[in-house]
C-alpha cells in the first residue's frame, strides 16, 4: 500500500491538492516560484521548500512511496522548426530539457514504489531524430534502466470531470520487483474511477450575475467582426463546451481575450464575457475556498501552470486503491 508521496516542481499545489484528496501525505515538495510556493502554504496544511533543486542537498531525506514530478514544460511546448532555431541562435541546448534528471536521481536513490512525470504532450516529439532518440524516449529508457516499468499516456482533463480540454502525458512507473502493469487510469472515469459518458460543459464552472468582464456589453456577431478585420480570432464558449487548455500565459490580455464565454442571450444575441479567475480555477478542479493572488495575470499565471487536481486525484487513487496490495 502507499500512503506518502513527495513532489518536484509543485507548482501552487494542484499535483499535492489531488494526492492528498487521494489520501496520500506529503513528505517533501519543492519549487523555486516565491509565489507559487506562497500561495501553495495559504491552501495546504504542510508547507514547501522553496529553492532551486538542482542545489537542493538533503532530498535525501524525504523518501516517499509515490514521487510526483512537473519539470518545466516551456521548451517542450515549442514546435521542432523552432527549437532548430533556437538551438542556432543561443548555440546550447536548454538547461530546462534536463531537469527531470534531479528528479530521476531522487528515484534512483531510494526506489519509490512509483513515480508519475507529468507533462504537456509537446513531449512526444521534443528532440525526435526518427530513431527513438527523443526526450520522451531517453525519459522512459533512463527511469526504465533504474529499475521500473514504464507506462505513458495521453490524459484529458475533461475526461476527469471539469470542462477544460486539457491533454497532458503522463509517464508513470512502477518499481520492477512489483510486477505490475495499468498503472493509468482509464481516461474515461472520474477521479473516483467511476465511468464517465460525457465530458461536462463550461456552465458547471459558471460564475452568476457576472458582468465585469464583458466586452462593454457588445454582442458575439460585433466582437467577431472586430476581430475578423484585424486578423485575430476568438473562440466562444457555448455552455455545453469546454475550454481551451489554460496556459500560464492566460492572464494576458492577449491571450485571454482569445476566448469568450457565452454568459446570456437577449433577442437572439449571444453576450459574451471573459473568463473569470474562478471559472479558470474550478476548470482545474480547485475548491472554491482556494486563496489566490489579487492581482489577477498573477493568479492565472498560478493556475495555468498548476496541474489539473481531478486528474492528479485519479492517478494517486488508481495506484493507491487499484493496486493496494503492494
Amino acid at each position: 500500500m502507499i500512503a506518502t508521496y513527495a513532489t518536484h516542481f509543485c507548482g501552487v499545489g494542484g499535483a499535492c491538492f489531488g494526492l492528498e484528496k487521494a489520501g496520500l501525505k506529503c513528505t517533501f515538495a519543492i519549487d523555486n516560484k516565491p509565489l507559487a510556493v506562497e500561495f501553495r502554504e495559504k491552501n495546504l496544511s504542510h508547507a514547501a521548500y522553496l529553492g532551486d533543486i538542482t542545489t537542493y542537498e538533503n532530498i535525501g531525506q524525504e523518501a516517499a512511496d509515490l514521487l510526483w514530478t512537473s519539470p518545466p514544460c516551456q521548451t517542450f511546448s515549442i514546435s521542432a522548426y523552432e527549437q532548430t532555431l533556437a538551438k542556432k541562435k543561443i548555440g546550447l541546448k536548454d538547461k530546462r530539457d534536463n531537469l527531470f534528471l534531479c528528479s530521476l536521481e531522487y528515484v534512483r536513490q531510494f526506489q519509490p514504489k512509483f513515480f508519475v512525470l507529468e507533462n504537456v504532450i509537446g513531449l512526444l516529439t521534443h528532440g525526435a531524430d526518427g530513431a527513438g532518440n527523443g526526450t520522451r524516449e531517453n525519459i522512459i529508457r533512463s527511469f526504465a534502466n533504474s529499475g521500473y516499468d514504464v507506462e505513458w499516456n495521453i490524459l484529458c482533463s475533461a475526461d476527469f470531470g471539469v470542462p477544460q480540454l486539457r491533454e497532458r502525458i503522463f509517464i508513470v512507473g512502477a518499481r520492477k520487483d512489483l510486477g505490475l502493469n495499468g498503472l493509468i487510469p482509464d481516461d474515461k472515469s472520474d477521479a473516483q474511477g467511476h465511468p464517465t459518458v460525457e465530458r461536462p460543459g463550461y456552465e458547471k464552472v459558471m460564475e452568476k450575475h457576472v458582468t465585469a468582464k464583458a466586452w462593454n456589453g457588445k454582442t458575439y456577431k460585433t466582437i467577431f467582426k472586430a476581430y475578423h478585420r484585424t486578423g485575430r480570432y476568438i473562440t466562444v464558449l457555448m455552455p455545453d463546451e469546454q475550454i481551451p487548455t489554460i496556459t500560464c500565459g492566460f492572464g494576458g490580455g492577449a491571450t485571454r481575450k482569445k476566448v469568450g464565454i457565452c454568459d446570456h442571450t437577449k433577442g437572439g444575441l449571444a453576450f459574451v464575457r471573459h473568463p473569470t479567475v474562478l471559472e479558470g480555477a474550478r476548470c482545474q478542479g480547485f475548491p472554491d475556498s482556494w486563496v489566490w493572488p489579487k492581482n489577477e495575470s498573477e493568479a492565472w499565471t498560478l493556475i495555468g501552470n498548476a496541474v489539473t487536481t481531478t486528474v492528479a486525484e485519479a492517478v494517486g487513487r488508481h495506484l493507491k486503491i487499484g493496486r493496494a496490495h503492494v
